[in-house]
Formats: C-alpha cells, structure tokens, sequence
C-alpha cells in the first residue's frame, strides 16, 4: 500500500515541479539553488519589513503583530489551496489516467492530499520558515537554536491546516464555479 501510494505521489510530484528522474545534476543543482534563493529574498524582505515596522514607524514589537502576518500568510495558503485543491482533487486531467491503476480509488485521492501538503510545504518553507527567522531576527533577544528549531517545526507543520480546510472547503468551490460557467447571466456580466 505505501509503495503504490509513494508511487503515485512520485509521479504527480515529477509533472507539478517539473523534476524528471532523468534530468541532468545540473539542472537539478539550479532548481535547488533556485528556490534557496527565494528563501534569501523572502528573509530579505520580510527583515526589511519589520525594520521598517518597528524601526521607522516605532511600533513595539508585539506578539500579536507577529500573529497577524502569519494569520494573513494562512489566510492566503487556505484560499490558495482551495483553488489549487479544486484543480488537483476534481478537475484535472490526471485523475482519468490515476483512476485506471490498479490502485484503490481511496489511494489516488490520498496520494493527491499528500502532493497538496508537500506543494504547500515548499510555499511555507519559501515564505513562513523567513518570516519566523525575519522576525527573530529583528527583535531583540529572541534569536536562539530552539527559536529556529520551533521556526523550522512551524514551517513544517503550519501547512497541514490550509491544506485540510482547502480540501473541505473545494468541494463546494467546484459546484459554485460550475454553477458560474453554466449561467448565462453570470457571462453577460464579466
């Protein structure tokens, strides 16, 4: 059971991220160098967000003010998931070609939630784990190993729940945006 469904969510990931087990190291290397760099420009910008905010416009640094821009950062990863859950769970072209396997149908659809999890992982490691270490870097006297452990943990952690809302709540997204491509009075609008 873990083999197939390691299989399937081998498979689906190779065609998301566009990694072929054949693909030369070089490119490889730049892919993985590639998204390092995101991360420097996401801590780049999030530490110049927070001089600013707390710097500049003298604001103290506050537990709540930290929690606002990961619930924002949430905010976004659920609505994120719930349109990229619609398209990976519902309506991809994949799921004919999944579906036919001599899988257990239960499988695919699992395989499917584990790809949304790791897809939404490397967002969270691209944006959330910066933000964290942005944050501790900026405020005094909160930059510690077990500060970038639990950073790190969060990171990990933080995208299990848009990706759990986001698989709820696609189901009825799909219904709603077919009732909107089928209603004539909804296109004359647009």
């Amino acid at each position: 059971m873990f083999k197939n469904l390691w299989t399937l969510v081998r498979l689906q990931l190779s065609e998301k991220l566009k990694w072929k087990n054949d693909a030369s190291v070089g490119f490889k290397v730049a892919t993985i160098a590639k998204r390092v760099a995101y991360v420097g420009v996401a801590f780049g910008i999030f530490t110049a967000l927070f001089y600013l905010i707390f710097n500049v416009l003298f604001l103290k640094p506050s537990t709540e003010l930290f929690i606002f821009f990961v619930f924002i950062l949430q905010l976004f990863s659920i609505i994120s998931c719930t349109v990229q859950g619609s398209r990976i769970l519902y309506t991809s072209k994949d799921n004919q070609l999944l579906l036919t396997y001599p899988v257990q149908h239960e499988l695919v659809y699992i395989s499917k939630i584990l790809v949304m999890y790791i897809l939404e992982l490397l967002k969270s490691l691209i944006l959330t784990f910066p933000l964290f270490m942005a944050y501790g870097t900026i405020v005094p006297n909160i930059m510690s190993a077990n500060y970038g452990i639990m950073a790190f943990l969060y990171a990990i952690l933080l995208p299990l729940i848009p990706v759990m809302l986001g698989a709820i709540i696609s189901i009825p997204f799909v219904y709603i945006t077919k009732i909107f491509k089928k209603a004539d009075w909804i296109k004359g609008i647009f």
